[in-house]
């Protein structure tokens, strides 16, 4: 769906495709291209979107900080190179992530 969107400008009742159509003003509306724009396009008027926006309302994107947690990679070498046991595969236990971060809570 492509196309201008128009909105009546007047109230009105009138035959169109052999039916009676009612049309209010402000809230009948039709696309671009339709038919009952060309049989009383004087009764609708393009619908245009104006707003501003107030830049500090605007959502922020978060950037990465500290709290990310490090990379499962890291962290077993850091066991490795600091004599923890931790499993060669699978997740890594929380006394281990709790080493590595007091370890790394200074850098």
């Amino acid at each position: 769906m492509a196309g201008d969107i128009y909105v009546a400008r007047k109230t009105a009742a009138l035959v169109f495709a052999g039916k009676t159509v009612f049309i209010e003003e402000g809230s009948t509306m039709a696309r671009e291209g339709h038919p009952i724009l060309e049989a009383a396009g004087e009764m609708f008027e393009p619908v245009f979107v104006h707003f501003e926006v107030d830049p500090d309302a605007l959502p922020v994107k978060e950037s990465q900080n500290a709290t990310a947690a490090p990379a499962a990679k890291d962290v077993r070498a850091w066991a490795k190179d600091n004599g923890v046991d931790v499993p060669a595969r699978g997740a890594i236990p929380e006394d281990v992530m709790a080493q590595y971060a007091a370890a790394h809570a200074g850098a």
